[in-house]
């Protein structure tokens, strides 16, 4: 069984890419820009918009795509025109091949910011759309193509809406600071405090990286869907606040010093308490679970840091 993680050097591909190693599966790791191995797989440095640079990986069989490629929120600002290419031409390029070379089944990575940034209430439908930036966009036109070719090719598709992950990251060449909760251990490390933008109100969904690959596993393993669609979201939500203030605990037990929290009462945000439920888990979790978690994680990721 042979897998293809497109952005294997990001944050989730290289975590799947990971777990998948030391499960003995054969991968196919490619990234556009940074060249590294994950236990003794190389990734190759291959462009997804370059149909015959990619054709060429698929000499060799292969039975899954996990295309996990895009660019981060604030990439896409800035390079608004390859993010666009990536997601729409990139993920084009992958269905061609996909269809040509008869893969099992075929993942794609968007986010749950497809129902808003700041999304509130209790999502009912996936089709209970709100788009709001380039980001978005981008994933959500991407998600449209793969619909597109699932229904004039039949193709076994599976749109994965992903939440806040979190996990400590693989390699400290998988460089994230923007994610919570990296950016707050960082903060905690360097400057002994962690400064918010705002008074941390505002919620998100965060969903534990080891239950994804779980989750992706079982689909891999399974008959067809006839949902292509799957919310990659815990159900379960925590303040901004909730978050900077379990860094906070852990990093002044493991540094041994007082770390102070700021927030920016100027940029005071409206709770948007809500809904996403969740496809990960087969029964109902609770919140503890996903805070437990978060703790766990938080903890190995200020002691990678400091290791460095």
């Amino acid at each position: 069984m042979s897998i293809l993680i497109t952005g294997a050097s990001g944050f989730v591909g290289s975590y799947l890419a990971s777990k998948f190693s030391k499960q003995n599966r054969k991968l196919l790791l490619i990234s556009k820009k940074k060249k590294f191995s994950i236990n003794r797989n190389l990734i190759q440095q291959v462009d997804i918009n370059n149909l015959k640079e990619l054709e060429k990986l698929f000499k060799n069989k292969i039975d899954y795509i996990i295309h996990c490629a895009s660019l981060n929120e604030s990439l896409t600002n800035k390079y608004k025109k390859l993010a666009y290419s990536t997601a729409l031409k990139g993920t084009e390029n992958l269905l061609k091949l996909s269809i040509k070379y008869n893969v099992k089944k075929f993942f794609f990575f968007s986010v749950l910011q497809v129902y808003g940034k700041e999304i509130s209430g209790i999502i009912k439908s996936k089709e209970q759309i709100k788009i709001e930036n380039d980001y978005t966009k981008s994933h959500y036109l991407a998600e449209e193509i793969i619909k597109k070719y699932n229904e004039k090719y039949k193709l076994n598709i599976n749109i994965l809406r992903l939440s806040y992950s979190f996990s400590c990251p693989i390699d400290n060449r998988v460089h994230r600071p923007d994610l919570i909760p990296i950016n707050f251990c960082l903060d905690a490390i360097n400057k002994n405090e962690i400064c918010l933008n705002s008074d941390g109100n505002s919620r998100r969904d965060f969903i534990y990286l080891r239950d994804v690959f779980i989750k992706i596993s079982k689909i891999m393993n399974q008959n067809s869907n006839k949902d292509i669609y799957y919310n990659f979201s815990s159900g379960k939500t925590f303040k901004i606040i909730e978050i900077a203030k379990i860094v906070q605990e852990e990093a002044s037990k493991i540094l041994g010093k007082k770390i102070k929290l700021k927030l920016n009462l100027n940029n005071k945000l409206k709770e948007n308490k809500f809904v996403v439920p969740s496809n990960i888990y087969v029964n109902k979790i609770r919140k503890i679970y996903i805070k437990k978690k978060l703790r766990y994680e938080i903890k190995k990721i200020i002691i990678n840091y400091i290791s460095k």
